[in-house]
């Protein structure tokens, strides 16, 4: 689930930012917190052989292992990142939830930053509406070329 991690969000925020260490602007409660958030579309453009068949690919989401399709993203307003396998485990003792890091997020420049184990990456929050959120994640290939990751999770 190498982008999966790009999961979290975007809109109204409610009032009570706050100065974090670096000089990092971070909102005490927004619109994405404490939500179960299920991945349901996962696209690349522009399109990558993302499986490795000779053939470019646009829907990254139809790719995944059936098992990794439902699992559940969760923001905690701790800022604590919870992740957790959907109804689908992918593995017998697979855990249904787990502490896996923290996020931080800096409203003025609509990014949101998930720390995980092994792991940082920093997500553009496009869309944060009362059932959907949508993050942009913007990697090179190895050649070079830049893309963007779109991932939209529904609750």
């Amino acid at each position: 689930m190498v982008f999966l991690t790009l999961l979290v969000a975007w809109g109204t925020f409610f009032p009570g930012a706050c100065q974090a260490p670096g000089g990092q602007v971070q909102q005490q409660a927004v619109s994405f917190t404490d939500k179960n958030w299920q991945l349901s579309k996962l696209t690349v453009a522009p399109e990558v052989d993302w499986d490795m068949d000779g053939k470019p690919d646009k829907d990254i989401f139809a790719l995944l292992e059936h098992c990794e399709q439902d699992d559940i993203l969760f923001l905690r307003k701790d800022h604590r990142v919870i992740r957790g396998s959907g109804e689908e485990k992918c593995e017998e003792d697979e855990k249904n939830r787990y502490d896996n890091g923290s996020w931080t997020y800096n409203e003025k420049k609509q990014v949101l930053i998930l720390d995980e184990v092994d792991k940082t990456e920093e997500y553009t929050v496009a869309e944060s509406a009362a059932g959907s959120l949508t993050l942009l994640y913007r990697f090179n290939t190895t050649d070079g070329k830049p893309h963007t990751m779109t991932a939209v999770f529904k609750l």
